[in-house]
């Protein structure tokens, strides 16, 4: 009999089984060293039973550990000049209820800016490809960079790409979210042709 280091209870182990067992109370590992053979450490590779036994309670009550990850921020509350360098668009794109309703797949846009003194592109929040008047799409950008706004208004929305701008961001927890943005020089007309110059030269996504 041995007892065992965890739960103090008695295990059946023969006198002189050298190696690795189990408690037959609580299953945790019991090595039980050879005093001829001193190098020798079992099924546990270079760790103690208390050690296994440690890790795998870790595993079990702890949570996956966070990857802390570093984001090239602007400075908060001024004005950040740039360029609409791209606007993405996703065709299912999942949005988070809000108040507890569910889940919606809906189109998606968002912006994605190069901005004066950044080495990474900066990139607006995901949102409904919605004219409406209620829609960020259509508070946010629409009406302060389109020439006479109207909800749902007729507009091919790859006319503000490669618009130079003035950006406002704001902090939200360890990212931060475009708050406001203006034109900088005349508003985009919804007749005016498609931008057709030479795509601008980009930063490299951050990795």
């Amino acid at each position: 009999m041995i007892t065992c280091w965890l739960c103090k209870r008695e295990t059946k182990i023969k006198d002189n089984d050298f190696g690795d067992h189990r408690c037959e109370h609580c299953n945790v590992l019991i090595s039980i060293l050879d005093p001829a053979k001193p190098d020798w450490i079992g099924e546990n590779k270079n760790k103690t039973s208390y050690e296994e036994y440690l890790d795998k309670k870790e595993e079990q009550v702890k949570p996956p550990k966070h990857e802390n990850k570093d984001f090239e921020k602007v400075t908060v509350g001024e004005m950040i000049p740039g360029v609409i360098a791209e606007i993405n668009y996703d065709k299912e794109h999942k949005f988070k209820g809000f108040q507890g309703k569910e889940d919606t797949i809906q189109m998606g846009v968002r912006f994605k800016f190069t901005l004066e003194g950044c080495q990474y592109p900066h990139y607006s929040r995901w949102m409904k490809f919605s004219y409406a008047e209620k829609a960020n799409l259509y508070k946010i950008f629409i009406t302060k960079l389109v020439e006479n706004p109207m909800p749902d208004m007729d507009l091919d929305l790859d006319l503000l790409k490669n618009m130079q701008v003035k950006t406002l961001w704001n902090e939200n927890g360890e990212y931060q979210n475009l708050e406001s943005i203006f034109p900088v020089g005349a508003k985009v007309k919804a007749t005016d042709p498609l931008p057709t110059e030479e795509p601008i030269q980009e930063p490299p996504d951050e990795a």
